[in-house]
């Protein structure tokens, strides 16, 4: 396990750790919470970490390497969970590890949410602006394309094509986005982690258009049983959507194209449309 990683899974622990030590409003839910002290040290950037081992995204489940360092990563959590819970002088966490939904935090960081895959390498990104907003005319001079909401009054939708910052990092052969992913794939990649995951893995998968019934069925029956849960939602698009898949050729022929997960330069520099 990176030295890194090992450092800062310790000290999450013990920050959760202590975080199970605010006051509570309820006393019912102090005595749970004193009773189990249950934590989630999670990961994010799943699509990325793996990347780094030169490996794709369903190609994981079936790397020793990837295997052993999230066994290793479990084992680090449970032991400092463990040391810290005597050290306190309280009940050790019943759980310790989780995969929990970090879309936002996931942005911050600049990395793909949690285990998920990223949603394509190149993609239209839409934000929706109040027409008296003095941002929205930021959008215009730039060259945006820009067009009446078609769900609310009083409203711009500005579409962006953007590339995902993954390709600033990895090559483009090891980056697969989400409609490349067989159903299978993903519910056995989701098993995979399960493993080292006591608690629930926040995690859809993403149902690309034809997929058949029976497709679907026989990959819940195969693996739900190793897994806490199991969400699918079809990967469908309405009018306006907040993203878009779009081909290389349509990200390069755009007027304006823009490197990143959504406006890093702009975000960095304190002027972040998104709203």
């Amino acid at each position: 396990l990176e030295p890194e990683l090992r450092e800062a899974a310790q000290l999450m622990t013990r920050f959760l750790m202590r975080a199970t030590y605010a006051d509570k409003v309820d006393q019912r839910v102090a005595s749970i919470v004193d009773e189990n002290r249950r934590i989630g040290v999670g990961i994010t950037g799943f699509t990325e970490w793996v990347a780094s081992h030169g490996l794709k995204w369903s190609e994981a489940r079936h790397s020793k390497v990837i295997e052993a360092k999230l066994k290793e990563l479990a084992e680090v959590v449970r032991t400092t969970a463990d040391e810290y819970a005597d050290e306190l002088g309280c009940n050790r966490p019943i759980k310790t590890m989780a995969i929990a939904p970090t879309g936002s935090i996931s942005l911050l960081a600049g990395v793909s949410a949690g285990m998920h895959p990223i949603f394509s390498r190149y993609f239209n990104r839409r934000i929706r602006f109040a027409d008296t907003d003095p941002a929205l005319q930021t959008q215009i001079e730039a060259g945006h394309h820009v067009e009446d909401d078609l769900y609310s009054a009083n409203t711009k939708v500005v579409t962006i094509p953007c590339q995902d910052t993954i390709l600033d990092k990895f090559p483009d052969h090891l980056i697969q986005q989400a409609d490349e992913i067989s159903v299978d794939d993903f519910m056995a990649t989701q098993a995979f982690v399960q493993q080292f995951i006591d608690n629930a893995i926040s995690f859809t998968v993403n149902l690309k258009d034809g997929i058949e019934q029976t497709e679907l069925a026989a990959a819940v029956r195969k693996h739900l049983p190793n897994v806490k849960g199991i969400t699918a939602f079809p990967d469908v698009s309405r009018p306006q959507s907040p993203y878009e898949r779009i081909t290389r050729d349509q990200y390069n022929n755009s007027m304006s194209g823009e490197v990143g997960q959504g406006f890093d330069e702009e975000c960095l520099s304190g002027a972040c449309p998104i709203k």
